[in-house]
């Protein structure tokens, strides 16, 4: 088997579609708006996350022809120069594309929320950050000598990234407002979008480093209501017995070692946000409930279970952050953390009351005789 350029995968995709995405500094919403040209129209929260995936979703073939270019690309056995051409050819479409890419999004406007000029800006200030890395891979890779025997390794070098993600950044803004966490759960609703949004936080097989998922999409056409209200019941019952014990577990911790019930919490928080991204698959995958409202009923779990990853991914960075210097400090941290808990629960009832605006009356018949529903009562 031929070795494939797999780390160039990463920049590429993060330079052509995440960078457009990634919140990296504050601002406010009375900041005047220092790009000349960049629509400054307040737009509706969920029209600005559609026009945004448009964009996100509209770039895809590019991605797709972008990564089979590479794969034609035989590293053991191509003509060094050949290789080198064909990097810096990617690079450069790369480029090209993305300034397609922010000029199509300076015509998007912000979202109409606290911080939706900063969550904009912040947009803004990366293209120019993230335009000024791919100029210097481009420079870098046309500056090699192929005929060096340290070529390839030279090649890959700078395209291996260790830094925050898009989720990382995104976090930081929505740690105090429930505004641009709605935000976020918005994106990973739409699993194509999502997937592309957040493409420079996934790994290799998929799956997003614990920073929400957009891996599952809602599954389309109609499947047996009685079989959809048994999953249903299943999958929170399940999630609220395990936020239960995990909650009892972070209450018994023991802090007499800061250090160690640090660990012991940071633990705690990373179970309860996997154990949120497994209830967003469980509900992605239970499908559309025949009712005349079940794309709607879908949809709307579909949004808050997104939302229970993201209370969870900013309880984690939080536990992270914790510091073990000054013990009543600490434990003050940690009586704040355990209001994730509760803000879980509540965004589950919130969700169910969300249910009412939908014609959800055979779900509910059902809900009283199926047997795994009874959890839930």
């Amino acid at each position: 088997m031929r070795p494939r350029f797999r780390f160039a995968l990463v920049p590429i995709a993060a330079l052509t579609l995440s960078s457009l995405f990634v919140a990296c500094g504050g601002g406010d919403d009375n900041k005047d708006d220092k790009n000349s040209g960049v629509s400054d129209q307040r737009v509706e929260p969920g029209v600005w996350v559609a026009d945004v995936c448009d964009i996100a979703v509209g770039t895809k073939p590019d991605l797709d022809a972008f990564e089979a270019d590479l794969d034609k690309i035989d590293f053991a056995n191509d003509d060094p120069r050949a290789i080198q051409d064909a990097v810096a050819a990617v690079l450069e479409g790369a480029y090209e594309v993305r300034e397609d890419i922010i000029a199509e999004f300076d015509e998007v406007g912000r979202p109409d929320i606290k911080d939706g000029a900063a969550v904009r800006d912040a947009f803004r200030d990366n293209f120019a950050e993230k335009q000024k890395e791919l100029t210097r891979l481009i420079d870098h890779v046309k500056g090699l000598d192929p005929d060096d025997e340290e070529f390839l390794d030279d090649l890959l070098a700078p395209f291996v990234e260790d830094g925050e993600t898009l989720r990382d950044r995104l976090d930081v803004l929505a740690k105090d407002n429930r505004e641009v966490r709605d935000l976020i759960a918005a994106f990973e609703a739409d699993a194509e979008c999502a997937k592309i949004v957040f493409s420079g936080d996934e790994s290799d097989d998929g799956q997003t480093d614990g920073q929400g998922s957009g891996r599952t999409p809602v599954t389309r056409g109609a499947v047996d209501t009685e079989g959809w209200v048994a999953g249903f019941c299943t999958a929170f019952a399940t999630y609220a017995d395990d936020l239960v014990l995990l909650g009892e577990e972070l209450d018994s911790s023991d802090v007499r070692n800061l250090s160690e019930a640090r660990r012991a919490i940071i633990a705690i928080f990373e179970e309860a946000r996997d154990r949120s991204l497994l209830l967003e698959d469980h509900i992605g995958a239970l499908g559309v409930p025949d009712i005349a409202d079940g794309e709607q009923v879908q949809a709307t779990l579909q949004v808050a279970a997104a939302e229970l990853v993201a209370i969870f991914d900013i309880a984690v960075v939080e536990a992270n952050d914790l510091t073990t210097g000054d013990a009543q400090a600490f434990l003050a941290a940690v009586e704040e953390l355990t209001t994730r808990f509760q803000s879980a629960f509540d965004e589950l009832s919130a969700s169910f009351d969300e249910l009412d605006q939908y014609d959800t009356d055979e779900i509910d018949r059902l809900s009283r005789i199926v047997p795994e529903c009874a959890a839930l009562e």
